[in-house]
C-alpha cells in the first residue's frame, strides 16, 4: 500500500488492554497480529502507541492516545494512519465517540485500519462499520446522515 507520495504507507500500531493482568499477553498478541497484517498489506509500522491497563470505555484514554499520535505527526513524523487489532481497541467508548474520533482522524489526515473485521460488541458493530466504511465523515458532520423514514398515509 502506497501513499500519495509513492512510498509505503506508515502506520502507528495502537495496542490497548484494560487490565494489568492482560499486559504480558494481550499487547504482544495485538502487536504480532498487526505486524503480520502490515507485512501482507505492504505497510510500514512505526513505533507503537501502547495503552497498558487503560480501559477503552473511558473517553479520555482514547482522546489522549489520539492526541499523542497526532502530535507525533504534527511534529514531523511521517504518519499515514493508525492500525488497531480490531475496532473495539479504538472505539470501545461508544458509537458517537467513535464517530468523533473518526472525524479527528480525518481532520489530521490519518487513516484507520484494523487487523480483523471484528467487533466484539454487537450493539456497536453496525455503527462502527457505518462510520468507518459508509458515508464520509464530512457527511456525518454536516448532518446529512439521517434515518430514512417512510410516511404511510
Amino acid at each position: 500500500m502506497t501513499s500519495s507520495h509513492g512510498k509505503r504507507k506508515r502506520f502507528v500500531p495502537l495496542a490497548r488492554c484494560s487490565t494489568a493482568s492482560q499486559i504480558d499477553t494481550s499487547l504482544t498478541d495485538q502487536l504480532n497480529s498487526m505486524a503480520v497484517a502490515a507485512d501482507e498489506r505492504g505497510i510500514e509500522l512505526l513505533d507503537p502507541h501502547l495503552m497498558p491497563g487503560q480501559s477503552g470505555s473511558l473517553r479520555r484514554n482514547l482522546e489522549k492516545a489520539l492526541d499523542a499520535i497526532i502530535a507525533r505527526k504534527v511534529g514531523g513524523e511521517p504518519i499515514d494512519g493508525i492500525m488497531v487489532y480490531d475496532l473495539s481497541r479504538f472505539g470501545r467508548s461508544g458509537p458517537y465517540h467513535f464517530g468523533h474520533l473518526m472525524i479527528r482522524l480525518e481532520d489530521a489526515g490519518l487513516e484507520l485500519q484494523e487487523v480483523v473485521d471484528h467487533v466484539d460488541n454487537a450493539d456497536f458493530a453496525r455503527m462502527f462499520r457505518l462510520l468507518k466504511h459508509g458515508p464520509s465523515s464530512g457527511e456525518v458532520r454536516r448532518g446529512e446522515l439521517r434515518p430514512r423514514i417512510a410516511v404511510v398515509a
